[in-house]
């Protein structure tokens, strides 16, 4: 299922960077619901978004009479008031929303966030409200099916932090924690009136050596938190993790 531009956005917390996130993706053509408990915060926002929406997000009665079922993606944007954040991020779990970005302001409010719901945390330092706007545009899973203890088998357009490098250069599994066990490739032809072309092939069980490319599709197998992580990563590595 292809997310770009018609995915659906909730933006919870409408500060700077909530506001300014909102923004960009609005002016990409993204449907955008911003919440906040300030009015006048979402006063500021509401002739430049799809909607918004005055709300105490920690009210968890409020929140699901909100419906927010159809969105795509939460960014839960309180990364200063943790107690808010993961609250909120909680909530957004409970009502059933698919991914769920949130904001750590350290590494114990990044591992509650992740035990509460949170399929991605961002860190607010580094994590620019433009550039995130930016990878979660590109938020791309082609398809996806669920197999046993919560893995899914999954094809992802390749992040463009991969392009370039190989499978055994990106030590893959240890920083991703999945396997890739093929990659869908657009192959140069040329027809029998010389005229060129292109076709999709599947490369089964790419080795170490074999190099990524802008416009590949990875089928994956791994846990659905990973999934999610690599469909929207953007253009920035994350740490190897341990093998």
């Amino acid at each position: 299922m292809d997310h770009a531009p018609s995915t659906r956005f909730a933006i919870l917390g409408l500060g700077r960077f909530g506001s300014r996130l909102a923004l960009d993706l609005s002016a990409e053509g993204a449907d955008v619901t911003a919440l906040d408990n300030d009015m006048q915060r979402v006063e500021a926002l509401k002739e430049y978004v799809a909607e918004a929406i005055q709300v105490e997000c920690t009210d968890s009665d409020a929140m699901a009479g909100l419906n927010l079922t159809h969105v795509d993606v939460a960014i839960v944007g309180f990364g200063e008031n943790q107690e808010v954040s993961i609250l909120a991020t909680a909530i957004l779990r409970d009502i059933g929303v698919p991914m769920i970005v949130a904001r750590a302001g350290s590494d114990l409010h990044r591992r509650i966030l992740r035990r509460v719901g949170a399929h991605r945390v961002i860190d607010p330092e580094t994590d620019a409200a433009r550039s995130l706007a930016k990878s979660l545009l590109s938020f791309k899973v082609v398809i996806k099916a669920e197999l046993a203890d919560g893995y899914q088998l999954a094809e992802i357009a390749a992040p463009e932090a991969l392009w370039g490098q190989s499978v055994g250069q990106l030590r893959f599994r240890q920083r991703f924690d999945l396997m890739i066990v093929g990659v869908q490739r657009q192959m140069a032809n040329v027809e029998e009136d010389g005229r060129p072309s292109s076709s999709s092939r599947l490369l089964p069980s790419p080795g170490p050596d074999f190099e990524l490319k802008a416009g590949d599709t990875l089928v994956v197998v791994g846990p659905g938190e990973a999934v999610e992580e690599l469909a929207t990563l953007g253009n920035q590595l994350p740490p190897v993790g341990e093998d």
